[in-house]
């Protein structure tokens, strides 16, 4: 019998611990779409372990590292811009010469290609006044009912926020607009 090194726990944890958000998740679905009913469970459980395994072979767990200081001062950021941007959407939409000047505005991506990106898209999305519209490798494409304001200046910060949420070095070169 060959000594226990010790390693094997670390290597099966390594194999399957990335794998384990998207394992809840799809257990967590089963149990939703069963109605946590226990006599679904003697279907629900290899039909879980089929499709974790069907994900594993499709797309590999990426391990990302949230950092938790950086994510509570995004969070902050976050709220202030969100009241802020409704607040001045509100004024737009209740100001009798609606000073609406709609356009589209790209924005060349600093972040690598990934999760992080889709992450930014959709957060552009959820602040009022701008809604993303195109995502591909080069730049983000928005939708934004004032084309005048500095998006290009708004969108370099809540990228460089974004990026350290994820711990992720931003290149030197500028991002914005095309």
């Amino acid at each position: 019998m060959p000594p226990n090194t010790g390693g094997h726990p670390r290597r099966l944890w390594s194999r399957l611990g990335p794998g384990l958000p998207r394992l809840a998740f799809l257990t967590l679905l089963w149990w939703v779409l069963s109605g946590g009913a226990a006599a679904a469970w003697a279907v629900g459980v290899p039909t879980i372990a089929a499709a974790y395994l069907l994900s594993l072979a499709l797309s590999k767990p990426v391990v990302r590292r949230w950092r938790l200081p950086a994510l509570f001062r995004f969070l902050s950021y976050f709220a202030i811009h969100s009241v802020r941007g409704g607040v001045d959407v509100a004024w737009r939409a209740l100001h009798p010469s609606m000073p609406l000047h709609p356009g589209i505005v790209h924005y060349r991506w600093r972040l690598p290609a990934g999760p992080e990106r889709i992450f930014l898209a959709n957060i552009v999305s959820l602040l009022p006044g701008s809604l993303s519209a195109e995502l591909d490798s080069r730049s983000l494409t928005l939708h934004v009912l004032d084309s005048r304001l500095p998006f290009a200046t708004a969108l370099r910060e809540l990228e460089a926020r974004v990026a350290d949420v994820f711990g992720l070095p931003l290149p030197a070169q500028e991002g914005g607009r095309d």
